[in-house]
């Protein structure tokens, strides 16, 4: 056992301490380490109370005076195990009036000396009110308070009946925790406004019961007297609480209302241990059962409803100074969780008693759960009616890798739950049937290293809760609840000898949450994005905290119909550092989140676990392999490690997990031999690869290996199958494993060149001025500058694609020009002229203004991409992306944009040093912020180069090529396995030398044949493209069949569905629905994954590129129709004068704005009767649909195009056939 642990986990058990979880009647001794090691007293005792609170929007109080009721004044002191506090209660005689919009429960508490946090409960007939947890106080004392909005409970409140309220809180005093709670509880009653209860009573005659409060609330609570809470206390996974209770029999509908916390051992559930892990290592008292809890209601022992609780963490854990002043989310004001259980109506209206019972999957002492249930009264009718339709509940769905050697492993849960049920009630309202659908998903990667000293834990919960109600009218009602919550916690034991321990501890929480009043609604009508990071350091010696620490950064956005709040706050050691507020709906707090925390605690570092470990690095290289094996056996293979486990590998479900030998051969059949794999794994405690959390692996020797499987119920031949692997175990490969077995978003997988079921789709400038939203929310925020320079605007931005159409990635929303101020260049953005850079650089002292790039000064875009990461989960891939050092280059030396590019062009030959110097800092630039971006949490980062198809080939493989190459280098070295795509307008004529860069995927523009750009490619890179904008306009058929067309062209592995450039402005939105619904509905047949597509064959061609002033060299091959490979460059008149009684010319535009070239590409293909495919090119243009008098053709081009100015006796002279092709007002003949 090694000398210490993770302080998330255990701690030296000499330090005899309390325990780390919020203390209600809790007093045993633990080996947890939490706030009870005891401070050095402070000695400046004239410091006044700190205020201590939970960053939260306020209630939305209406403008009338409230009536105000004080329910209790009390000191709790020595509390523990002693009965609640009670109160009488009735509704106060002196207010006036009888119905209340509003009614908010105030809880005012003062501390002062040193205490633990206490959960407390506050109850009125049983029936909960409110769970929280008390700040920590100090020697100075604190303040501190909770409102909440209790008008859920009118019914209650408002009763006539004498009631009582009980509030327990479980405090110890003595000489050393010496803090008491000073408490006084108020009740505040807003007057109704009229339109309210107007909209309350529609909503009651509708039937379904949604926006009206309930008539009646029955307590699922334990009954008085007690000397202790009213909660239910759940001990191990075998408890369940189960109470008797009856319903009147004119309920319409019902809803449960569920209190949840956690407490002792299941404090930090989401970090609890394997038991496996614990009994390898012989150690005794620490928390096992692994890091997953579900919540199970049932109902006469049917499930109808889970819950898969947010993490809470109280002002005590973790690190207690990362909460002071500012709490952990949920930390005052617990959530609850609610379940519609209308559905079962039917057989709880029988006048009967029934049983609703709780239970926790996997617990451990203790949770404290209780519930309300929320009845809606037909007062028309003694009794109603109803029945159970259908009721589903899928097996939990629990998947486990466990990875470890001695105290070091690596260990991933993932976890699915699905319910539905449907039922009708029949009531004076009518008939009303209402279905019920909660979908949940959990993932847990946790990381064991530094012989227990170091613990890393990423966890994401997904809960979306559905109701749908059919009304008497036939119209269906519903609602929607997408909640999202996420955890990442790295803690780390140092030791400092002497006795002296260091404790660090980082924590991130994200509570999203969004409503829809319409469950098929693609816009909310609320949403919550609340993030909250802390990072502190706690020095121990000798059992008391010498020195310690502690910093909170949270950012909290509230969007709802009518009204909106935001918040972004900071703190360090007691001060507040940084607070704006905005509760507008037009103005959004600006973020002030730091740099230093993502710098210190890098993406890549919150994977470290990802590196560890022989077997579970070897499965992955193997993985590939072994689905081929699995297709030739038609059965899945297995592979037996070096403990006696076998990793499964289900090629139909595209998963896979550790089983024993024995069971995965009796169940699935399969013989196999073993896998036998020796490698020189060695230790290497001084690489820096993430920070050294972990051992890494040096390189091995070559190793070989087979592998042979055979079905044994098919009676086929056995088949032999064996391969030579290069097994060089890098610390590199770490991501490697994260993308092929933590189930990457399909974008990224594909960019690998990975097989995938359909290809993923995005698009370029997907979240733009074509969406109504965006140009709703560019009208309150008309700078664009503000648009992509505000955290909380982009992230809008951003995911205003994602919630109406879902695509499989979500680029944040930005510009290539963002980073410019952050080293030295600032510009502008001007409403005609575009940007605009003041001081272009055009001499060596303009040079010197340049400095290394500041990314603190781009912390809105790190922000966003974390954000953007946490909303999306694994449904998509997350994209940043960058300009390319000649294109900023171009901007920079140009003063904004440009259409001939002469200044910059000249500079290749005037100042070459000089552009040389400039592209070099760009380049280093550049690299830093896609660094950046990655560590932020970007999947894949996508590099524009915009005007590189401004240069010949030849110039940039001299001016471009080499920085982009650099880039990539120095990317992959510290984000090895983070895809890189290159885009470059009118790339027709570079593929082959874009290739060359080392980037992992090209992107095509239309204006490629998508087919060709494989064959010049080849299949060992992926490929990005390449529908034409254009076709959005066309009728969707169309658009289907260019999908369907472009899909088939590039293939089954390696392709990245998107347009050939940006969506271009007034495109339909129903087109780009339409064309991410084809998309998922596409299939790629599995035997043809590691084949391209025979269908798309090419006739023979030939790509040429038009030099304005170049020589002809190879003509007399096209003349004579020899297909040739490489590049071809001739004249503009010579392409021109190209007979073509055996070619036909189309000469492709690059679609373009401001006046930019066209694209200077010819295809030649052989010449085919009634074709006639034809081009104009240069300069401004746009595209119109032609019609041809022989065949449909598309026009691009402009009046401004030197074509035009041609001779048509020229035309005519070179025998090109007839066709009268018409473009808006343009009229062209074109003579046979």
């Amino acid at each position: 056992m090694a000398s210490s642990f993770s302080p998330l986990l255990f701690f030296l058990p000499l330090l005899f301490l309390d325990p780390l979880f919020c203390k209600a009647n809790l007093h045993h001794s633990k080996t947890f380490l939490r706030s009870s090691l005891i401070s050095q007293p402070l000695t400046n005792a004239t410091i006044l109370p700190t205020l201590f609170f939970e960053v939260t929007k306020p209630i939305n109080v209406p403008t009338t005076t409230p009536c105000t009721l004080s329910v209790l004044q009390h000191d709790f002191g020595f509390t523990y195990g002693k009965p609640p506090v009670l109160a009488n209660y009735s509704f106060p005689s002196n207010c006036p009036y009888q119905e209340f919009s509003k009614i908010v429960l105030e809880w005012n508490a003062t501390c002062k000396g040193r205490q633990f946090d206490r959960i407390f409960g506050v109850w009125l007939s049983g029936v909960e009110l409110l769970r929280s947890c008390t700040a920590e106080p100090r020697a100075t004392g604190i303040i501190w308070s909770v409102k909440k909005d209790i008008t859920r409970y009118s019914s209650l409140l408002l009763s006539n009946k004498t009631q009582t309220f009980a509030i327990y809180m479980g405090n110890l005093v003595d000489k050393t925790y010496n803090g008491v709670y000073h408490v006084n509880v108020t009740l505040y009653f807003y007057p109704a406004v009229e339109k309210m209860n107007l909209y309350e009573e529609k909503a009651r005659n509708l039937g379904s019961g949604f926006g009206s409060k309930a008539d009646l609330i029955i307590p699922f609570s334990r009954d008085l007297p007690l000397n202790d809470g009213l909660w239910y206390e759940i001990e191990n996974s075998t408890d369940v609480k189960v109470k008797e209770f009856e319903i009147p029999q004119n309920v319409y509908r019902a809803v449960l209302e569920v209190y949840v916390s956690f407490h002792e051992n299941d404090e930090f559930w989401y970090g609890n241990l394997p038991n496996e892990y614990i009994a390898a290592n012989n150690l005794t008292g620490f928390a096992g059962n692994g890091p997953f809890r579900e919540v199970v209601v049932s109902l006469d022992d049917e499930v109808v409803g889970a819950i898969w609780p947010f993490t809470v963490v109280y002002t005590g854990g973790i690190n207690p100074l990362l909460w002071r002043p500012i709490s952990g989310i949920g930390s005052f004001d617990l959530p609850t969780y609610d379940i519609e259980i209308s559905p079962f109506l039917g057989s709880l209206l029988d006048g009967q008693k029934h049983k609703l019972s709780f239970g926790v999957t996997n617990a451990l002492n203790v949770w404290y759960i209780d519930a309300n249930l929320h009845l809606w009264l037909d007062s028309n009718s003694a009794k109603t009616e109803g029945k159970l339709l259908q009721h589903k509940v899928a097996p939990l769905a629990v998947s486990s890798v466990l990875d470890f050697k001695g105290l070091n492993g690596t260990f991933v849960t993932n976890t699915s739950r699905f319910v539905s049920s449907t039922g009708w009630v029949k009531s004076t309202y009518g008939t009303v049937t209402t279905e019920s659908i909660q979908d949940l998903r959990y993932s847990n990667s946790m990381l064991m290293g530094k012989d227990g000293n170091l613990q890393i834990v990423n966890q994401t919960i997904h809960f979306e809760d559905s109701v749908y109600a059919k009304l008497p009218t036939s119209n269906v009602e519903s609602k929607k609840s997408l909640k999202r919550f996420h955890l990442y916690l790295y803690t780390d034991d140092v030791d400092q000898g002497n006795g002296t321990l260091s404790m660090v501890a980082n924590v991130t929480l994200g509570f999203n949450e969004k409503k829809f009043k319409d469950a098929d609604a693609r816009s909310p009508s609320s949403s919550l994005r609340n993030l909250q990071q802390g990072k502190g350091v706690m020095v121990i010696k000798d059992n008391l905290v010498v020195s310690g620490v502690g910093s909170t950064q949270q950012s909290y956005n509230y969007d709802g119909s009518k009204f909106c709040y935001s918040r972004n706050i900071s703190s360090s050691n007691y001060t507040i550092l940084h607070d704006e507020v905005r509760n507008t709906c037009n103005k959004r707090a600006k973020s002030h989140f730091g740099y230093g925390l993502s710098r210190r605690w890098s993406f890549p570092a919150r994977r470290a676990f990802l590196t560890s470990h022989l077997a579970f690095m070897v499965s992955v290289y193997v993985k590939r392999f072994l689905w081929d094996v699995a297709s030739d056996c038609r059965t899945s293979a297995k592979l037996q490690s070096s403990v006696s486990q076998v990793l499964l590998i289900n090629k139909k479900e595209k998963r896979m997990s550790f089983f024993t030998l024995r069971s995965a051969c009796s169940s699935l059949g399969v013989q196999s031999s073993s896998l036998t794999v020796q490698l020189g794994f060695h230790s290497n405690e001084n690489n820096n690869f993430l920070g050294a959390f972990v051992s890494s692996p040096k390189r091995t020797k070559i190793k070989k290996f087979s592998i042979a499987c055979s079905s044994t119920t098919s009676g086929k031949e056995r088949q032999e199958h064996s391969c030579l692997w290069t097994l060089e175990m890098l610390s590199t490969y770490a991501l490697y494993l994260h993308s092929s077995f933590l189930l990457d978003p399909l974008l990224v997988k594909a960019a690998r060149g990975e097989p995938v079921s359909r290809p993923p789709a995005w698009m370029m400038r997907q979240a733009g001025r074509y969406m109504s939203v965006y140009r709703k929310l560019a009208e309150k925020h008309p700078s664009f500058r503000e648009r992509s320079e505000t955290t909380d605007l982009i992230v809008e931005i951003s995911l205003q694609p994602w919630e109406a159409f879902h695509p499989d990635g979500v680029i944040i929303f930005s510009d290539i020009l963002t980073p410019l101020p952050a080293f030295g260049v600032p510009f502008d953005i001007e409403e005609v002229r575009g940007p605009v850079i003041q001081s272009p650089i055009c001499s060596e002292d303009c040079l010197k203004a340049l400095h290394p790039i500041d990314l603190e000064k781009l912390h809105f875009v790190g922000e966003s991409l974390k954000i953007l990461r946490q909303e999306v989960g694994d449904h998509a891939a997350v994209l940043g992306f960058v300009g390319a050092p000649w294109t900023i280059a171009t901007y920079i030396v140009e003063g904004g944009t440009t259409r001939t590019y002469t200044t910059v062009k000249s500079m290749c030959h005037t100042a070459p040093n000089l552009l040389r110097a400039l592209l070099s800092h760009l380049t280093k630039a550049i690299s830093e912020y896609i660094i950046y971006q990655v560590e932020s949490g970007a999947h894949c980062i996508q590099i524009f180069d915009s005007w590189g198809g401004q240069l010949p080939p030849d110039m940039w493989e001299k001016w471009s090529k080499p920085y982009i190459t650099k880039i990539v280098s120095l990317v992959q070295n510290k984000c090895p396995k983070i895809p890189l795509v290159l885009y470059i307008n009118g790339n027709g004529g570079l593929l082959e030398r874009m290739k060359g860069t080392g980037v992992d995927v090209i992107g095509l523009d239309w204006t490629v044949d998508m087919a060709d750009g494989r064959k010049r490619l080849g299949n060992d890179i992926s490929v990005q493209g390449n529908v034409d904008p254009a076709y959005l306009f066309s009728p969707l058929p169309a658009v289907t069949e260019e999908i369907q067309r472009v899909v088939k062209c590039a293939g089954p592995r390696g392709h990245i569905l998107n347009l050939g450039h940006g969506v271009l402005v007034g495109t339909p939105e129903e087109a780009v629905a339409h064309f991410f619904e084809v998309t998922k509905s596409l299939k790629y047949d599995s035997s043809s994954q590691n084949h391209a597509m025979e269908e798309c064959k090419l006739d023979d061609q030939l790509i040429i590129s038009i030099d304005w002033s170049g020589p002809l060299r190879g003509m007399h091959h096209i003349m004579h129709g020899h297909a040739l490979s490489g590049d071809i460059t001739i004249t503009m008149e010579e392409a021109i004068l190209l007979k073509s009684d055996k070619y036909s010319i189309n000469y492709h535009c690059f679609m373009s704005f401001s006046g930019r070239t066209a694209k200077r590409i010819f295809e030649l293909r052989p010449f085919q009767q009634k074709e006639c495919r034809f081009c104009l090119p240069y300069f401004e243009f746009s595209i119109w649909e032609c019609e041809s008098s022989l065949s449909a053709a598309r026009l691009e081009a402009s009046k401004k195009s030197p074509f035009l100015q041609h001779k048509r006796s020229g035309l005519q002279e070179y025998g090109l056939h007839r066709s009268v092709l018409k473009c808006a007002n343009i009229m062209i003949d074109v003579f046979s």
